[in-house]
């Protein structure tokens, strides 16, 4: 059998949370499902969405996707794929897959692309090649 390794993409990601969610409105675009737009919704306990807001009840996002309806659940990461899709992710997977992209702002002159990348388990991609402790 064939074995394939995913290839290093840089993907955007915001987690579904009470705290963010005028973060997450404008990352997904949410609007309503009748318009082709990711819909705010809450979740029951059972992991159905809910026609009513009730005590027990967490955030949710319903995604339009091309298999049909996707549903995210609060702490669930949204991510946009490289095709501009959107599809959430449970928290555990989310990170075992992926390491947060450090690029720098202004530091074009100290940090550069390491010519070393993708590391082994290391999950960044610039590194100012003085102490990085990545190339020998």
């Amino acid at each position: 059998m064939a074995k394939f390794r995913k290839r290093p993409v840089v993907i955007e990601a915001v987690q579904l949370r009470w705290g963010n969610w005028s973060e997450m409105c404008e990352f997904a675009g949410v609007g309503f499902l009748k318009d082709g737009k990711p819909e705010g919704c809450f979740v029951k306990p059972d992991g159905t969405v809910s026609p009513h807001m009730e005590f027990t009840d967490r955030i949710g996002l319903q995604i339009p996707t091309l298999e049909g309806v996707m549903l995210g659940v609060e702490n669930d990461w949204i991510i946009r794929g490289v095709q501009g899709e959107l599809y959430p992710c449970k928290p555990d997977i989310f990170e075992a897959t992926y390491h947060p992209e450090l690029i720098p702002q202004a530091a074009e002159d100290v940090f550069t692309e390491c010519p070393n990348y993708p590391h082994e388990n290391l999950p960044f991609r610039y590194c100012d090649q003085r102490g990085c402790g990545w190339h020998e």
